[in-house]
């Protein structure tokens, strides 16, 4: 983390954000809570393609302001990012019975729902649905368009609190099991998917699988007024 060539490559993010932001180029740290607020702003104006690209960028930060201070990331998080996929919103006797299960399964595991919002996936800002931007990083792969089919309509996104001190990533992916839930079916495994997926593609829920995509995916989708609250506690 303390290398010479992880500081320079740190060092070039440093000052090409900054340039963007048209803030004044520091040494590796964090821009204040104020500044970051203003890449919203930067964002809607063009000044990132997308947001995986600006969320990248602020990850940046984040690492960096770490290797300054010779401190590891933090390993765990307090939040992450959930989703209740098109699929299951769209039937809506199921959905209903879902909510009450959901609600009882997250507070046995010492999870609560910080903030809940309804999305429909479907719609466009800048020539891009609400879908291809969230899943921007898969963008390149082969099963993008089928994604992109399936989760075009309405979604639940959620930002989800660990009320224990445990890693809610791992909190949240333990109890939506396995990408296919035919697998913890077949093991019968009492979680999320095997309950309500049907398939690999059609597999209800949606969890960050690592702290950079926590980042990215909170980032999101929380408000202004959110975004100081849940940045800090990556830091």
């Amino acid at each position: 983390m303390d290398s010479v060539e992880n500081k320079t490559a740190m060092q070039e993010m440093n000052e090409d954000l900054c340039k963007k932001l048209g803030i004044p180029v520091r040494d590796i740290q964090l821009p204040t809570f104020n500044e970051i607020d203003g890449l919203f702003g930067k964002m809607s104006a063009g000044v990132y393609d997308d947001e995986l690209d600006y969320c990248n960028a602020l990850n940046g930060f984040r690492l960096g302001y770490l290797a300054k201070l010779n401190m590891p990331p933090n390993p765990n998080s307090r939040f992450t990012c959930g989703l209740i996929k098109t699929h299951i919103v769209q039937q809506s006797t199921v959905f209903k019975a879902m909510q009450h299960d959901l609600l009882r399964r997250l507070e046995e595991v010492n999870l609560k729902i910080a903030t809940i919002e309804n999305l429909d996936f479907g719609s466009v800002t800048a020539g891009k649905t609400l879908c291809e931007r969230f899943y921007a990083e898969h963008r390149d792969k082969s099963f993008f368009e089928d994604l992109k089919r399936q989760q075009t309509g309405p979604v639940v996104a959620m930002i989800l609190e660990s009320t224990n001190g445990g890693d809610a990533i791992t909190m949240w992916r333990n109890l939506i099991g396995d990408t296919d839930p035919t697998k913890d079916r077949s093991a019968g495994k009492d979680t999320l998917r095997a309950h309500y997926g049907e398939s690999k593609e059609l597999n209800a829920f949606h969890g960050s699988d690592s702290i950079s995509s926590a980042f990215r995916e909170i980032q999101f989708f929380c408000s202004e007024n959110q975004l100081n609250i849940y940045l800090s506690d990556f830091i």
